[in-house]
């Protein structure tokens, strides 16, 4: 049978509707979800890192996003403030059929990218020149493919899939002396997957069957931080977000399949990827400032996906088991910054960002495979309490290889041989900061 990829806790409703009212509300509503970074890793966590690529993660100290990139670095941020901010993205990528077999032969092309909105919202709070308090809303996780042809190439390795990771970071910062910073939080992570797929039925009925897991977790991790001032123009800064384990339960639904049809109960362990991201920003001029930065995600935690039917179901309760066997995988960033006056500013970045994805495990759930960035952004000060930021981005992916094996009741099928032909994303992306 083909096979979902995670589902999620739908329990605790109270803990649960306590989170939106914090998240939502600061994200207006907004929907979230797009893979723009390798595997289903968000990174647009600031409009004003986004146009430099996101090198120097948080240190450049020109807006509220240390919460999420170094905590530490919201030593840096000398006055109250808020912001609010979104990228828009454009995903093209067609899965294109390049000689599947048995049940997948004959099936037609398709691109199940969509134009995806990731939001960002912060408060940082100082309390003195020592103590800084911050409170982030931020998506670091979310993918979203939807294959509506009936008759899609790789619909029984996959019709639909939405994950979406939204967290609530309240953090704090302390100054130790001139040269050193520190900082940690905690991250109250919430995660809802929908996953479906078209389900063989080898001649038994007319059309396909189907199958669609919906499921919800709410759990909690950290994030901790250094800043270190090496010079009078150059810091160094380095940070740890820790994986979240996700314990999913939902409910799956196979559809169209006779006396095998029903809605069960479904279980799964999911595991977000711990991260570390290390940075760098050097002020060259009064008007030019470089910044590196190298992110490590450690994506091999997730090996594999399976669910489980606690309550068993009208097909016998096996657990349903795919494969990942992801890799740790790096990000590589560089930016500049510079200033034409005192009210505008500009900035732009290169990237490189790994794919975690083996080719014997990619699949038309996740759109990714190596990708390049380049990014462009400024900023305006209409008055000295507001900075409206805008930004640029441009990712090529590189054309990966698909190829499946699709099975019924463990009993091989066929298998999906296919490319995500050119993928690429647009992005265009807003943000306001407001100063007391």
């Amino acid at each position: 049978m083909c096979t979902p990829i995670s589902v999620h806790s739908c329990n605790n409703v109270n803990r649960k509707k306590l989170f939106y009212h914090f998240s939502l509300i600061a994200m207006l509503g907004l929907p979230v979800s797009e893979a723009i970074a390798g595997g289903f890793q968000l990174s647009d966590h600031s409009v004003t890192s986004l146009g430099r690529s996101h090198a120097g993660y948080g240190l450049v100290g020109d807006d509220a996003s240390a919460v999420q990139f170094n905590p530490a670095a919201m030593t840096l941020l000398k006055k109250t403030q808020a912001q609010f901010g979104f990228s828009v993205n454009d995903v093209t990528a067609e899965v294109e059929d390049t000689g599947s077999t048995g049940a997948n032969a004959g099936g037609v092309n398709q691109d199940g990218s969509s134009t995806a909105v990731v939001p960002n919202a912060y408060v940082v709070i100082p309390f003195n020149e020592k103590l800084v308090f911050g409170l982030g809303v931020t998506a670091p996780f979310g993918t979203n493919t939807d294959y509506t042809n009936g008759n899609f190439v790789g619909r029984y390795n996959g019709t639909q899939t939405e994950l979406t990771a939204i967290d609530l970071n309240p953090s704090f910062a302390y100054k130790i002396n001139d040269n050193v910073s520190i900082g940690g939080g905690v991250s109250v992570q919430t995660l809802d997957v929908t996953l479906a797929s078209a389900v063989f039925t080898n001649g038994a009925t007319t059309a396909d069957g189907s199958f669609k897991a919906e499921g919800d977790s709410v759990d909690v991790g950290y994030n901790l931080g250094i800043m270190l001032d090496v010079s009078d123009n150059t810091r160094l800064g380095l940070s740890y977000r820790s994986g979240i384990e996700h314990d999913v339960e939902g409910d799956g639904t196979f559809s169209g399949l006779g006396a095998l049809s029903g809605t069960f109960d479904v279980d799964a362990a999911f595991e977000t990827p711990a991260t570390v991201y290390a940075g760098l920003h050097s002020v060259i001029s009064d008007s030019l400032g470089f910044s590196m930065g190298v992110r490590w995600t450690e994506w091999s935690t997730f090996e594999e996906i399976r669910i489980e039917f606690p309550d068993g179901n009208n097909a016998g309760g096996a657990d349903n088991v795919t494969p990942i066997e992801w890799k740790d995988s790096l990000t590589i960033s560089m930016g500049l910054d510079g200033k034409l006056n005192d009210k505008w500013s500009w900035r732009t970045g290169l990237a490189f960002d790994e794919t975690p994805v083996p080719n014997e495990t990619r699949s038309v759930r996740t759109i990714d495979s190596d990708r390049l960035w380049f990014s462009l952004g400024g900023g305006y000060k209409p008055s000295p309490s507001i900075t409206l930021d805008f930004a640029y981005r441009y990712i090529y992916f590189e054309s990966a290889d698909i190829n499946q094996e699709t099975s019924v009741g463990g009993v091989p099928t066929g298998t999906l041989n296919a490319r995500f032909e050119n993928p690429e994303v647009h992005s265009l992306a807003l943000q306001l900061n407001y100063k007391l």
